[in-house]
Order: C-alpha cells, then structure tokens, then sequence
C-alpha cells in the first residue's frame, strides 16, 4: 500500500510541477541544456579524470543530438542508477548507463525532475565511444 501511496502521490508531484506532457518535457530539456558539461566515466567504481565538453565538441554535439531528439520518448522516473558516463552541470546531469539515458535537471530554483528514455545501443555507443579517443 505504500508503495502505491508513492507512485500516486509522485506521479501527482510530476504533473504538478508543470512537465506533464512530452512537449513539456522535450522543451525543459531544451531549455536547460547547459553550454558545458563535466565528463566523468565510470568503471568498476573508479572515475575517469574529468573532461570538459562544450558547444562544438564532438561529444556535447551527439550528446545534445540525442537527448533533444523530437522522438525521444521521456518518462518521468525514481529509481536510482549506478554512475556510468556522467555529464555534470549546475542545472543538468545525464548519467548514460546501459541503454538508458537518465536526465536530471532543475525546473525552479532547488526543485529536480528526472526522466529517463531507452535510447539505441548504436547512439549510445557513438556517444560513449568518443570519450576513448
């Protein structure tokens, strides 16, 4: 019962908070997207020495492709996941973990929304990949 309680009382929160809609969604994200990015990969727990990504590089450009691509389908998620290929900024983190692309960013002022897609092992993997080069 109570943890129907909580995806009751969520799913109200979500909505409340005005990105009920995938057009909502898709434009917060829009919005929000950051000029830069922190990089961090992890593997087997250890982190990768940070990268940064900006407008322009190769990474942030497939990265902004795919996460504000007008088909993706977002859906608002609580789950915790493991770091994988994190990208950090004040108002935005994306953790890329298996298939999945979790989005978390802020809507107004300390108040955080997470969505999460599946997105293609090929994109993902075109993302991920150009961290090894």
């Amino acid at each position: 019962m109570k943890g129907l309680m909580f995806c009751v009382i969520s799913t109200v929160l979500f909505f409340c908070l005005g990105c009920h809609s995938m057009d909502n969604i898709h434009n917060a994200i829009i919005a929000k997207y950051p000029e830069k990015f922190e990089y961090i990969k992890f593997n087997k727990s250890k982190e990768s020495a940070p990268k940064y990504l900006k407008k322009g590089d190769n990474m942030y450009d497939k990265l902004f492709e795919c996460v504000t691509a007008k088909t993706r389908e977002w859906h608002s998620d609580f789950t915790t996941y493991a770091p994988q290929s994190i990208f950090n900024s004040e108002q935005m983190n994306i953790n890329i973990t298996g298939s999945k692309v979790v989005v978390n960013f802020a809507i107004k002022g300390d108040k955080w929304i997470q969505v999460i897609s599946k997105v293609d092992k090929k994109i993902i993997d075109e993302i991920v990949d150009i961290s090894e080069k």
